[in-house]
């Protein structure tokens, strides 16, 4: 057992060993997942078309409400509540808890689709104004009960610590996506944007079909291996799991509603501000389809680091460990911060070639720059809402989103019609940044943690502008080149400069280097 001087508190090097496993196998699983998601994206927008990615994307809005009621926050109860049940030892109350959130899911999951299916042709009509969505949301709708069960048994994998099987259902889901979809592009030739957009959702729903019986196989093999007996004869479980999942589910459908509303603003705003649908659906295609998921793909890197937070902050709360959660939080700041800048700074530095290499577009490149100085706010964001989330505080986390989403919808409406696209792209940053401000002030009143501004935002900030400094010099003398190779090199050249100015202002320092050699020392 050793005590770590920041936490104060006895962790066992087992225990943080399987945290960082689990966190690097997924870390892994998501790279991979994300490098095949981009280039199956590059993919899509040279073969269907900017336009056809603007109505895909379009579909977003209404479906995304759709399975935010299939799911109801059943997963997110589930992870919480059987972590919880392992760490006091009662299996029995573990199962109680699956079957429960299982029949829970089946329930919001039917009658999501149901809901979706018959008011498809409305939707298409009087909300997205475009009737070749109709078919696509009624083929989207098939998907959604098989989305919610999946999500429970995502739910427990998380919860028992086996991220390799959630990693197992990522894999195959984009895989058998893929594959089905590029064989019916193959198949179909003569397509316009509607027939593209039918194509891509006939993938992504036989993917979620798929997916759900690999899950499904995996988790009943799990069980009988690692969680066998009976289920507890307890009542109360259902008021327990919708105690969680229902503040959970009612704040989140107010938010995807909001979030409907917007996305059914953005192309409206975009049709007053240029007068062309067509124009319009593709600017908001290589924005939201091209440059967005560029500026995601490196969370892929701690994505599942954060993800994993919620069970580990939710055993130590459960267990009163204060000084444990200050040191997990300390530690997720540090390293997603220093983490965040170096990826802001390769954006803001390379973006020209990204947009040029991967989708032959100066749009998309610029799109990436206007975007990478959002991405330490997005980062930490996210990391904090995991904490917040493990710590119970999932109901604040949703009123925050909430406001997030009220406050998008007015600048959409305010912006877009007026700026176009860049009105967008405000409405982004001034959204994240509200929101972010307002999840780090609730962490900070509920722990102990002290923000130290100079080193987590300063430090780094200070290092990356000075790595684009000398990288800019550096280049000016070595190539001017951007192609892929130069590219990569420069890459390279800029990540170096960056750690040399960490590890010379010690933003990361000799402790922390010891720190993660004793974490990965076998």
């Amino acid at each position: 057992m050793q005590i770590d001087a920041i936490a104060g508190t006895p962790i066992t090097k087992s225990k943080i060993k399987t945290f960082f496993f689990n966190g690097a196998l997924m870390t892994a699983c998501s790279i991979i997942l994300r490098t095949i998601s981009v280039s199956f994206n590059v993919y899509i927008a040279n073969t269907a078309g900017a336009e056809a990615v603007g109505l895909y994307t379009l579909l977003g809005g209404v479906f995304g409400f759709a399975i935010t009621l299939a799911l109801s926050g059943i997963h997110l109860a589930l992870t919480r509540l059987v972590s919880e049940s392992m760490a006091t030892g009662d299996r029995a109350q573990a199962i109680k808890i699956i079957k429960t959130a299982a029949a829970l899911a089946i329930f919001f999951g039917l009658l999501s689709s149901v809901l979706l299916f018959f008011l498809s042709d409305p939707l298409s009509k009087h909300w997205l104004l475009d009737t070749r969505a109709e078919l696509p949301l009624k083929i989207l709708a098939i998907s959604l009960p098989f989305a919610a069960l999946s999500s429970v048994f995502n739910g427990y994998f998380t919860a028992m610590r086996r991220a390799y099987k959630n990693a197992i259902s990522q894999l195959t889901e984009m895989t058998v996506k893929i594959l089905f979809t590029v064989f019916l592009f193959s198949e179909i030739l003569k397509r316009d944007a509607e027939t593209a957009c039918i194509i891509l959702v006939l993938g992504s729903t036989f993917a979620e079909l798929c997916v759900f019986f690999v899950n499904l196989i995996i988790y009943i093999f799990d069980r009988l291996r690692h969680l066998r007996g009976d289920s507890k004869k307890e009542r109360g479980v259902v008021k327990k799991i919708l105690s969680i999942s229902l503040p959970v589910a009612l704040t989140a459908y107010i938010r995807s509603a909001l979030l409907s509303v917007e996305h059914s603003l953005i192309p409206k705003g975009l049709y007053k501000f240029g007068g062309d649908k067509s124009i319009a659906l593709s600017e908001y295609g290589v924005l939201s389809g091209m440059a967005l998921p560029v500026i995601n793909f490196p969370y892929a890197l701690i994505g599942s680091f954060t993800s994993l937070l919620i069970p580990e902050v939710a055993e130590s709360n459960a267990k009163g460990c204060k000084r444990h959660l200050r040191y997990i939080t300390s530690r997720t700041f540090q390293f997603c911060l220093i983490f965040a800048f170096c990826v802001c700074g390769i954006f803001f530095v390379f973006s020209s070639n990204l947009g040029k290499l991967l989708y032959n577009s100066n749009d998309a490149g610029n799109y990436i720059r206007f975007l990478s100085l959002l991405v330490p706010i997005m980062y930490i964001d996210t990391s904090t809402d995991s904490i917040l989330k493990g710590m119970g505080e999932q109901l604040y986390c949703m009123k925050v989103n909430i406001a997030d989403a009220l406050l998008s919808v007015i600048f959409v409406s305010f912006l877009v019609p007026r700026y176009g696209i860049i009105g967008y792209i405000a409405t982004i940053y001034m959204a994240e940044i509200i929101n972010t401000a307002f999840s780090i002030t609730r962490l900070l009143s509920i722990t102990d943690f002290k923000f130290d501004i100079k080193k987590l935002i300063f430090a780094p900030a200070f290092c990356v502008i000075g790595a684009g400094a000398l990288y800019y010099l550096i280049s000016h003398f070595i190539f001017s080149s951007n192609g892929l190779l130069a590219t990569i090199i420069g890459i390279a050249i800029f990540v170096s400069l960056y750690i040399f100015l960490l590890r010379l202002t010690y933003t990361f320092s000799s402790d922390d280097v010891l720190w993660l050699k004793s974490v990965f020392k076998k």
